[in-house]
């Protein structure tokens, strides 16, 4: 199996001569006729993205839903890649990839504690499903700069105390990053969480930082 299955399909395609009719179709950048606009629209997005860019359909890259070939050897390679069991493409974006996570471990009524800093989509999906929600506290770490982060002391210690009162929580949903950057150690707060109970089911929200995987500096 390629380990960039998916690219490696759509580069396939770039030299075709491919119509085609979707709505706003960039079409290879062929809509631009005005030649300042097609210049400062090649130097924008590159020459290499305007011949890639085409409605893709009829079977050509698999079928999203039921993949079965390079979307199928493309998931498993993301799951290789993250170290982790499966990967699921969503193609509606972050907010419907948290729903379907949230939809899919979080029972109505159950009992979530959640990082305050995460995607909102993760506060509507908890609002819709009819969680029971407890927020972390927010504290101010970088001064000259004003962002704040969770107080993950206060959440480990907030999980703890309703473990040991017999009323744990089910889920605890962490953020990996903030929309302003600022990165959170995930992996030694999960280590935390387990130690203290090992059957709860734990989302790591990583919208804006999925990347960071491949970081050195931002692996945790």
């Amino acid at each position: 199996m390629s380990r960039v299955p998916l690219t490696e399909k759509i580069l396939s395609y770039s030299d075709e001569d491919i119509k085609s009719f979707h709505a706003l179709p960039i079409t290879k950048d062929k809509f631009l006729k005005q030649d300042n606009v097609n210049q400062l629209f090649r130097k924008l997005i590159g020459e290499q993205y305007a011949k890639n860019e085409v409605t893709y359909g009829n079977g050509w890259i698999d079928n999203p839903t039921f993949p079965s070939t390079v979307l199928l050897d493309s998931q498993k390679q993301t799951a290789k890649d993250f170290n982790c069991d499966a990967s699921l493409y969503v193609t509606t974006g972050t907010s419907n990839a948290n729903q379907i996570a949230i939809f899919g471990n979080v029972r109505r009524g159950e009992k979530v504690l959640v990082d305050r800093c995460c995607h909102q989509s993760i506060h509507f999906a908890l609002a819709l499903i009819g969680a029971e929600v407890e927020y972390t506290k927010i504290k101010r770490q970088f001064e000259p700069s004003g962002r704040q982060l969770t107080d993950f002391d206060q959440l480990i210690s907030t999980f703890s105390t309703a473990y040991e009162e017999g009323k744990p929580f089910k889920t605890v949903i962490l953020n990996a990053s903030t929309y302003e950057g600022v990165c959170n150690n995930t992996r030694l707060v999960v280590e935390k969480l387990l130690e203290i109970d090992p059957d709860v089911k734990l989302i790591v929200d990583e919208a804006w930082i999925a990347f960071a995987a491949f970081s050195k500096a931002t692996n945790h």
